[in-house]
């Protein structure tokens, strides 16, 4: 993945969306940051949702990082202005925060609620709308191998503006049906954004989050999408319930037993497979 990015020379960025909430996003953009990170891929998470899950669990994680390496607590992670002030003063290569070794969050914060707001202020077109953080996003793809944005549900101006900077989106898909639903929404606009606009952006495929492993209604869903969608756009690998997710945003991502290691086990087989697609797209 790195030879992908040194080539191009810039950062691969990649969207997990989908329209519903509650199905795993954040925790997906979190830990596949994290592991890509632990493999020395130089990786930022974009927390676009100003309820700043991603944000939280990160900056967790970055405190978790340096009491376990009896670290000062200077260096614990620190969040300065908020993204709507660095959209405000037209810039936020300064947003950016040190989780960790190779990990980095630009965080969100309740204010971002006024996005759109500000947009409709300071756009006149639907197309300005739809490319309003490209020009203030781009400037960040020097100075990392892989970005991640972590999305809002149902909340349309933010999804459009990332599609419209991004290189691919991976759908979180949670094994129910008011999930499908959000998923197929999301594919449909990612879609008419790309016919629209003429973007490169490609769907890199879809992540299944599953409720209950053996449950008839997962196993349906599953094959309903693998059907109507083509088994190909579907991970090989799945993310079981696992209740220490959960306690990631609490307590910060780490490895300190089984539980945290099983998690991480799991993420790992995903980030590979996430690399995977991206070197195959791009490679």
């Amino acid at each position: 993945l790195k030879d992908v990015v040194a080539k191009r020379g810039k950062a691969v960025s990649v969207v997990v969306g989908n329209q519903k909430g509650g199905v795993g996003k954040t925790a997906n953009s979190t830990l596949i940051s994290y592991i890509l990170a632990e493999n020395g891929v130089k990786t930022l998470v974009i927390d676009l949702d100003p309820q700043a899950n991603a944000s939280q669990t990160l900056i967790h994680t970055g405190i978790r990082d340096a009491v376990s390496r009896k670290a000062p607590s200077t260096e614990y992670p620190m969040v300065g202005k908020t993204i709507m002030s660095g959209i405000a003063d037209g810039d936020l290569t300064d947003l950016p925060v040190r989780i960790k070794d190779n990990l980095y969050l630009l965080p969100s914060y309740a204010d971002f609620e006024g996005f759109v707001k500000y947009l409709y202020k300071h756009a006149d077109t639907e197309e300005e709308e739809s490319h309003f953080l490209k020009p203030l996003l781009d400037p960040l793809t020097k100075d990392y191998d892989v970005i991640i944005l972590d999305m809002p549900p149902q909340i349309g101006e933010v999804r459009d503006n990332a599609i419209v900077f991004a290189d691919f989106v991976l759908i979180s898909l949670q094994t129910q049906s008011g999930s499908l639903k959000g998923a197929e929404v999301y594919i449909d606009k990612l879609v008419d954004l790309k016919v629209k606009y003429n973007l490169s952006i490609e769907l890199l495929g879809l992540l299944a989050v599953l409720n209950n492993r053996r449950g008839s209604v997962d196993l349906a869903i599953m094959e309903q999408v693998k059907n109507d969608m083509g088994e190909e756009i579907v991970f090989s690998d799945v993310v079981p319930n696992m209740e220490r997710i959960k306690r990631f945003h609490i307590q910060g991502i780490g490895e300190d037993d089984r539980f945290d290691t099983q998690v991480l086990n799991v993420y790992r087989k995903v980030s590979t497979e996430f690399a995977q697609r991206i070197n195959d797209f791009l490679g």
